[in-house]
């Protein structure tokens, strides 16, 4: 659902070092947009519907400008 919204890709987590946590921030600024239009979206509204909870969580994360 992402990919419609953005044409970067989502990174796999994995353990790595302090600097992939750099890295990570950076690019989540990069597509700060692309996530907001993805959970104000009528696809997130659907998606939703599997787990209410995780699913607010996110879009709350997603939405906070802090």
């Amino acid at each position: 659902m992402f990919n419609d919204y953005s044409k970067m890709k989502l990174l796999a987590v994995a353990e790595t070092k302090f600097a992939y946590w750099i890295i990570t921030l950076k690019w989540f600024k990069v597509i700060e947009r692309n996530l907001q239009d993805l959970v104000l979206s009528d696809q997130w509204n659907m998606y939703r519907d599997d787990d209410v909870g995780q699913a607010q969580f996110v879009k709350e994360r997603v939405l906070d400008d802090l």
